[in-house]
């Protein structure tokens, strides 16, 4: 029983954090749509710092194979 809350409480979290960036996204494309080049470049901006810093431990554990095919 204590299980079935944890997980309904763990989905109805992931639940909320997708209808927020569901809403962010829908946002950023009207304000992308008043065609305003500085607000467009803002959100570029913020896309790549975003990714940039949120990112980079997921960048970290990349596999190179050691065996090469030739």
């Amino acid at each position: 029983m204590c299980r079935q809350r944890v997980l309904l409480l763990h989905h109805l979290v992931q639940s909320l954090l997708h209808v927020i960036q569901f809403a962010l996204g829908y946002l950023l494309m009207l304000i992308a749509m008043t065609f305003s080049v500085w607000l467009f470049i803002s959100i570029l901006a913020g896309a790549a710092v975003g990714y940039f810093l949120f990112n980079y431990r997921q960048s970290l554990h990349v596999d190179i194979p050691d065996d090469h095919c030739h």
